[in-house]
């Protein structure tokens, strides 16, 4: 029985896919909804560091992936549209986009695109922490606090993820 159950364990372990594989990325384009994430390592700032994106622009065309999309201003305080874009060919598993302001990485799972961003001239932010503060009472179950903390680290380690659901397009 010991033999059974661990041949079966095996067997179900081999079919199922690792998340950590690396997949294709899809050649959806769109406008879709998605989140922004600033990495933390306080437990108590986390829910605080995720951020709804209402519009993200994923265009895969003529050999070139794009990204386009506010950050949130409840992160940066004020209006801040990102736009990076790189090479991109058909079957690939990562896509490095660039521009001025920073860099990206995407890669896919299933039907989310996720992109690690690390900028390096976004200007001085936050733009304004009465703003990042007012979205906070208006948008955050917590401490508007939390996010102010989660605005001032990012202005000092401008680094965040991206996250596009190709399974979420807006209607125009």
């Amino acid at each position: 029985m010991r033999t059974f159950l661990t041949s079966l364990t095996l067997f179900a372990i081999g079919c199922t896919e690792s998340p950590s594989e690396p997949q294709p990325l899809p050649l959806t384009s769109g406008r879709f909804v998605g989140v922004y994430r600033v990495p933390t390592t306080n437990d108590a700032l986390a829910a605080a560091s995720t951020f709804t994106v209402p519009r993200i622009d994923w265009v895969i065309e003529g050999g070139t992936a794009r990204l386009d999309y506010p950050l949130p201003v409840g992160l940066v305080g004020g209006e801040l549209p990102i736009r990076l874009e790189g090479s991109f060919e058909p079957g690939a598993t990562e896509v490095v986009l660039v521009d001025e302001v920073g860099t990206g990485t995407c890669v896919a799972t299933t039907h989310i695109v996720t992109c690690t961003e690390r900028f390096i001239d976004l200007g001085a932010l936050p733009i304004s922490l009465a703003v990042v503060e007012q979205v906070a009472a208006a948008e955050y179950a917590g401490p508007a606090s939390h996010r102010l903390q989660i605005a001032s680290q990012f202005a000092s380690d401008p680094i965040g993820v991206v996250e596009i659901d190709l399974d979420s397009p807006l209607e125009d």
